[in-house]
């Protein structure tokens, strides 16, 4: 397929490409489609919002994409373009959806009908979604790129405990209590450095993969920026590295990975520090889960394989159009040869009326 990517190129305005583009423009590029990227940042910065809607529609005219994938932070995109896009050409729409738990009332719902298909990776959003009858609303999740998450040989085990993420809510408190316990702990990302003096702020791909290669066990939070519990897209790329992880308990988890088996679930600060006591005294133990939430991960939950299962539904709204092109077809065909006639038989009737 010809596909274009809308989304946010740079991570927080740095030089560091957003997870994004290895989620997805990575993996579609490795699954052998063509790609090109209108960035969402650069051109709010540079030229204005209006800019990116009319990029969008130049490469929609010109390049005619099978697919517009977008990654939605905001109101990138006008309605009326998506509405055009989606009504008055081949291009199947597409957005994918993050944090719709506290975005699905005041942004997702309200784009919802403006797409073709519509990426969410909330259960309760999905149902909540099909029961209003948008059936266009997809549920999937997040997931890995092997090519990326992967474990680096050789590297020794410095760290106890890894994390990466942004400093919110309660993982300071987390963090600092782990820290108080004795536990070495490494942290990194947005924020840390207003806690944690030797914590690394900014970080590239290639550094994440380097501490968590470096750690005995990985950290991931559940804890959303509002209330309630999320699957998070590190329940899918810590595994990948080979390192055995820790998750604090969400609803959903068991859906994609076995507890003490493939990775580890945790429920409060006590029963993390009993569960790190335990797994990093046994190495055994700890590797073994290791293992399995590696295997796990590549087998089942990897981009490719969300990628995969969405464009198999695409394939379905492009075989629609196709057959509502080929029927508005020869409607056309046929008007055009009915006014022919039309207009043949009118030139007749005006040229005997001249003798008349």
């Amino acid at each position: 397929m010809k596909i274009l990517f809308a989304f946010n190129l740079f991570y927080y305005d740095s030089h560091e490409l957003n997870c994004a583009y290895y989620f997805f423009v990575d993996t579609c590029l490795k699954m052998g489609h063509q790609v090109q990227i209108v960035d969402f940042g650069t051109l709010n910065r540079t030229s204005g919002q209006r800019s990116i809607s009319s990029l969008v529609m130049s490469y929609v005219t010109n390049y005619k994409p099978d697919l517009l994938f977008t990654v939605p932070s905001g109101r990138e995109l006008s309605k009326s373009l998506l509405f055009i896009i989606k009504n008055f050409t081949n291009t199947v729409t597409l957005a994918w959806n993050s944090d719709d738990d506290r975005r699905w009332e005041n942004y997702s719902s309200t784009y919802v009908d403006l797409y073709d298909l519509m990426i969410t990776t909330y259960e309760n959003i999905f149902d909540k979604a099909r029961k209003e009858g948008h059936n266009n609303v997809l549920l999937s999740q997040w997931a890995s790129n092997p090519d990326y998450n992967k474990p680096i040989k050789g590297l020794s085990k410095k760290y106890d405990v890894a994390f990466v993420g942004v400093a919110y809510g309660d993982r300071p408190n987390y963090i600092q209590h782990l820290i108080n316990k004795g536990f070495n702990v490494k942290v990194a990302g947005k924020n840390w450095d207003k806690y944690i003096s030797d914590s690394d702020s900014t970080l590239s791909q290639q550094d994440m993969s380097l501490i968590y290669n470096q750690s005995k066990i990985a950290l991931v939070f559940s804890g959303g920026y509002e209330k309630g519990k999320q699957i998070k897209g590190r329940v899918f790329e810590t595994p990948a590295y080979k390192v055995c992880t820790f998750i604090e308990d969400t609803p959903g988890l068991e859906k994609f990975y076995i507890d003490k088996k493939e990775v580890v679930s945790f429920t409060d600060k006590n029963d993390l520090v009993e569960k790190l006591k335990l797994y990093l005294e046994d190495d055994e133990l700890r590797e073994k889960v290791a293992q399995n939430g590696y295997k796990k991960t590549n087998t089942f939950n990897t981009y490719q394989k969300r990628m995969e299962d969405i464009f198999i539904e695409v394939g379905k709204i492009q075989k629609k159009n196709n057959i509502i092109s080929r029927w508005l077809g020869r409607i056309l065909l046929k008007i055009s040869i009915e006014s022919a006639r039309i207009y043949s038989l009118s030139k007749k009737i005006i040229k005997k009326l001249k003798f008349i």
